[in-house]
């Protein structure tokens, strides 16, 4: 169920949205002129805010322009609606994530190829701004198969009402980028024809949409920030690195939730990459086609959205995006230098390895089951082993980032050793790399913050005991969303714990406004707050720890022996 997107809309706001659907301009609607056209948005008199919902900045990728690489929106006349949020881009069937999966989410009613739009809200009343705002940019996240920029959760206006309290008023603006098979597709046809990475090169597209149109918003096309969580993140870094780190100007800063340029997706080799796409071909009958592209261009979207759901996410490097792998680009120095955010939950991968398992039915109880799915990413029983004990350790000698609420054995379902195996999956996707780039940053000179969020979601929303603190749970704090709209139940706690609650809330969004805004999250204007969080640096490797207590530091030095493995393995999908 997707809740109102636009939240406690006053009755003077409906009669607007009434009157926009009958395609009239009322006498609030802010309406501004962009390269393309002009667009008449949505006045909300109750948060004094301006909502232009649905910008197109892309051509619709359908019928000959399926699968080919983005190009520029057209042109239109008159004053274009921009009042209801986009469809969601059409994907691919993915692994609903436990707990945060909520009816809907699919998108699948209202799922369209024609979907590469963004949306922007603002402070009222910029019309003529004295000074144009930072820009805060949201990549939706969804393992590159779904979500949307129209999910309620992701909602804007919290965080641009949080930055005017503030008094360092900003502009937010979330994008569509294609999913699945249809903008991750790769293969020997593909690759000759120039159409890989195509979801990446569309956040590129609206990235320099913004650039040439923010202004008329009253943004500030010089203070950039683009955000992300999970798959959200991994385009952020993927921003970061592409075109061996071309800056362009498209972004001056960069948070990253839980995420980083391949999370959890393999860049396979060529011949791997073919045996995928040979299957996608099977699967839709154009494996004897002359023309490939053209052929799967025909194919009936629902066909080619299933034509290989499990392994439909296909990035690809040597192109001219990737020119290398990202950890190369990054060792090389060959990234865009701007100051980062970057951070992990506690368990986040609980209701990641939680899903896997419901999915495949492949739960894992012994040593051999641990050393199977090991295997399957690369490495060696041997190193398997290693990790095995290693893990062990952790759960019967927790460091500060041990399993705490999560109990130390399961049930059947998920299997005996479910939570050592959530601890490696938590730290070989997220937490290894997420130590990396806070290195590569301090080594390069380049601001970077690291932060370690502890904050267990509302018993009644999930089991603490089963899943922690577990991936996209910090989702209502940095979007300030105590209200929790758009949400089926209230992930933060109510009753006697409310109020301690709703300070980590008020101080993420703060210190996210803040670093937006000035480059550092410490600017959050709380005179209660005495711990500053510090720049990560490699001689005092330091994250901001968000918990329900309040926030404190934590040495960054847990686990080391089994990150020292991550980084000494060459599997190819780790960072």
């Amino acid at each position: 169920m997707h809740l109102p997107q636009i939240p406690l809309l006053t009755s003077l706001s409906a009669v607007l949205l009434s009157l926009h659907s009958q395609q009239t301009i009322a006498p609030h609607t802010p309406v501004v002129a962009v390269k393309n056209g002009s667009i008449a948005g949505i006045h909300n008199a109750a948060y004094a805010q301006d909502f232009f919902l649905g910008i197109p900045y892309a051509t619709p990728p359908t019928g000959p322009l399926r699968l080919l690489r983005p190009q520029p929106a057209l042109a239109w006349n008159g004053t274009r609606q921009a009042t209801s949020y986009p469809p969601w881009c059409a994907g691919t069937p993915g692994i609903q994530l436990v707990g945060f999966t909520q009816p809907g989410d699919t998108g699948e009613a209202t799922a369209s190829e024609d979907c590469l739009y963004l949306n922007i809200v603002r402070p009222a009343g910029l019309a003529k701004p004295t000074s144009p705002l930072p820009v805060m940019v949201w990549i939706h996240g969804g393992g590159w198969m779904t979500g949307s920029s129209a999910d309620a959760r992701y909602n804007g206006t919290f965080l641009v009402q949080k930055s005017v309290d503030m008094g360092t008023p900003l502009v937010f603006v979330s994008i569509n980028y294609r999913l699945g098979t249809f903008g991750f597709l790769a293969g020997a046809a593909v690759e000759r024809a120039g159409l890989t990475n195509n979801g990446y090169r569309d956040q590129r597209l609206a990235l320099a949409w913004i650039q040439e149109n923010i202004a008329a918003f009253g943004g500030d096309p010089g203070r950039v920030t683009i955000v992300g969580e999970s798959a959200g993140a991994g385009s952020v870094a993927a921003q970061i690195v592409a075109f061996g780190g071309k800056e362009e100007g498209l972004f001056h800063g960069a948070i990253m939730q839980s995420g980083t340029a391949a999370a959890g997706q393999p860049f396979l080799n060529a011949t791997a990459r073919e045996a995928r796409f040979q299957s996608v071909l099977n699967a839709t009958a154009c494996g004897d086609a002359e023309d490939v592209v053209q052929c799967l261009q025909n194919v009936p979207r629902n066909i080619l959205a299933t034509a290989n759901p499990t392994q439909s996410v296909l990035f690809t490097v040597n192109d001219d995006f990737f020119p290398e792998l990202p950890s190369t680009l990054l060792a090389q120095g060959r990234f865009a230098h701007v100051p980062v955010i970057l951070g992990t939950n506690r368990n986040d991968g609980s209701n990641i390895f939680a899903s896997l398992v419901t999915a495949l039915k492949a739960p894992v109880n012994t040593i051999e089951d641990f050393t199977a799915v090991l295997i399957s990413r690369g490495y060696t029983a041997s190193v398997a082993q290693k990790l095995w004990d290693l893990y062990g350790d952790e759960i019967d000698n927790p460091t500060e980032a041990g399993l705490d609420t999560m109990l130390p054995t399961q049930g059947p379902e998920l299997g005996s050793e479910f939570p050592r195996v959530s601890l490696w999956v938590g730290d070989e996707i997220f937490a290894f790399a997420r130590r990396m780039y806070n290195q590569i940053w301090d080594k390069a000179g380049v601001p970077s913050y690291s932060y370690f969020f502890d904050v267990p979601p509302a018993d009644s929303f999930l089991n603490t005991s089963v899943y922690g603190v577990p991936h996209f749970a910090e989702i209502p704090y940095v979007f300030g969303n105590s209200e929790a709209v758009g949400w089926e139940k209230n992930p933060i706690r109510q009753g006697d714990d409310k109020d301690r609650y709703e300070k980590v809330v008020d101080l993420m969004s703060r210190m996210w406004v803040s670093f937006a805004v000035h480059g550092s999250p410490n600017e959050h204007g709380l005179s209660d707050v005495n711990v500053a969080w510090p720049e990560y640096s490699c001689g005092n490797p330091t994250n901001a720890w968000f918990k329900a207590s309040g926030l404190t530091t934590q040495v960054d030095d847990w686990r080391t022996e089994a990150m020292d493995i991550y980084k000494n393995i060459s599997v190819g999908i780790l960072w």
